[in-house]
């Protein structure tokens, strides 16, 4: 009597439910438990669309030339002061504005050297914002495309809003800039315009030409 007893719940189960269904109802729990674990882990984390890169590029077309309102500046022209007439009254600089202001850009020079050469100057810099000028020769003696590296630290937050005589790139931090070809002993202005996300002068910690540093790095 026994031994009918324990063939039958051998073959169905406890409350009557067979063996091969108890096992797959326990597979079928746990499944459900990793869909929604992983449901509500991917509810609770940092969405990738909250992961902004520190250095983009907006416009997808250069200028052909600077736009009006930014503040430029060539270091290698350097203008005397007038002296003032004997009697006249003083004449104190303008208090300076947090805003750029319009400007006529200077003539494109680089600095004198063999080979290719870039300069990088800030032509400006305000709260919201700053104006960067790439001064380039080209000393060879044949036509020579350039590209400019610029790389920029990480924790600031930089958006290109335009660009000139030049196309603008992203890669990492770095911002990259194609120009030319640039003809033999000739020379071109480059530079743009960005935003940035922090009230202190932002500048960049390389500077290369083709590979070579730029004046001043």
């Amino acid at each position: 009597m026994s031994g009918k007893h324990s063939e039958g719940v051998a073959t169905s189960g406890f409350f009557g439910i067979s063996p091969t269904r108890a096992r797959l109802a326990i597979a079928g729990g746990v499944i459900a438990a990793l869909v929604i674990g992983s449901v509500v882990w991917i509810l609770t984390s940092d969405s990738d669309d909250d992961i902004r890169p520190s250095l983009i590029v907006i416009p997808t077309a250069a200028l052909s030339a600077p736009p009006e309102g930014v503040i430029t500046a060539d270091p290698f022209e350097e203008e005397s002061p007038t002296p003032a007439a004997p009697g006249s009254p003083r004449s104190d600089p303008p208090p300076p504005t947090t805003q750029p202001a319009p400007t006529t850009p200077p003539a494109t020079r680089a600095p004198a050297s063999t080979g290719l050469a870039a300069q990088y100057v800030l032509g400006s810099s305000w709260n919201e914002g700053f104006v960067s000028n790439l001064f380039v020769a080209n000393r060879t003696g044949t036509g020579t495309p350039w590209q400019v590296r610029l790389t920029y630290p990480a924790d600031v937050e930089i958006a290109v809003t335009g660009f000139w005589n030049a196309t603008a790139s992203v890669s990492g931090t770095t911002l990259v800039l194609d120009g030319g070809p640039l003809a033999p002993n000739g020379q071109v202005q480059a530079g743009f315009q960005a935003t940035k996300n922090t009230a202190a002068q932002v500048d960049p910690t390389s500077c290369t030409i083709n590979g070579t540093p730029c004046a001043g790095f």
